[in-house]
């Protein structure tokens, strides 16, 4: 079968929604981790396929799910990859942020974009493929990893250093429905300032930290940042301070305080310049 709208025939309107509510009511944040319910709820989704699932975990309960949908061929191979940690709710939910709750055709949840919906997606894909009977040349390996919120060590990295290969790969990350072939790349740093502590009725006897810290981020903010994204279609680069942590009680003059820094990094650039900017 080749008609790519019979093959959409085949998908479950029903059957992914529920797969996405389940995905979301096994909360899988991350930090601390623990994407071992959530991944259990894909691999019996598709175990229900007749398929075969490894669950592969580096550590105990970050889970990853892979299978394989093997063709006549077995290459070219197609890798479906998609995490299925979220970043923490945060606070100002209106409904249960793991509810799954659905309301005027809308689906709520934390991980419903980003990106357990993603998943689902690749999941009703395969269930298509298996339905129709459709005969793949190549293979098709689908997935469902661990801890790409916090750097992927436990997720796709550790399937990779055991031996994950593929010749192509489709990411579900959404991207408003858009394919996209590139993103920004990403680097992760933390600032230290050093002050010394006195009673804040006598703040001349110490050195703020955090006063220090508040001339750093100034700085920051005026970095010059521009870059040539070549051929691919992405946003310009950006920097962004996402924590900071200083201080230990309102009567005290701070003597440390930390900031974490999120810095995006186009296609031309090196995490080696982007570091020197900021140094």
């Amino acid at each position: 079968m080749s008609d790519s709208k019979s093959l959409a025939g085949y998908v479950d309107g029903d059957s992914v929604r529920d797969l996405l509510r389940s995905m979301i009511r096994a909360a899988s944040v991350n930090p601390p981790g623990g994407e071992r319910e959530c991944a259990e709820v894909v691999a019996e989704k598709l175990r229900g396929l007749g398929l075969e699932v490894d669950l592969v975990e580096k550590e105990l309960g970050r889970t990853n799910v892979v299978t394989r949908l093997r063709g006549t061929r077995g290459s070219p191979i197609l890798l479906y990859n998609g995490h299925i940690d979220v970043v923490p709710a945060g606070n100002g939910w209106s409904r249960d942020p793991f509810g799954g709750e659905i309301s005027e055709g809308r689906l709520f949840g934390r991980g419903a974009a980003d990106m357990k919906s993603g998943v689902a997606s690749m999941v009703a894909a395969a269930e298509a493929i298996v339905k129709s009977g459709a005969r793949l040349r190549g293979d098709l390996i689908l997935t469902a990893v661990a801890d790409e919120e916090t750097g992927s060590l436990k997720g796709t990295r550790h399937l990779i250093e055991g031996g994950l290969k593929a010749d192509m790969a489709v990411v579900s990350e959404p991207t408003d429905l858009r394919v996209e072939i590139a993103h920004k790349g990403i680097l992760w740093a933390e600032i230290t300032t050093r002050g010394r502590g006195s009673h804040a009725s006598r703040p001349h006897l110490g050195v703020n930290a955090v006063d220090k810290m508040h001339a750093v981020i100034g700085a920051l903010h005026e970095i010059k940042l521009d870059g040539w994204n070549g051929l691919f279609d992405v946003p310009q680069p950006v920097l962004s301070v996402t924590t900071i942590n200083g201080g230990t009680k309102i009567n005290v003059i701070p003597d440390l305080c930390k900031i974490e820094i999120d810095r995006r990094l186009l296609p031309s650039e090196t995490p080696e310049a982007a570091m020197q900017q900021i140094r």
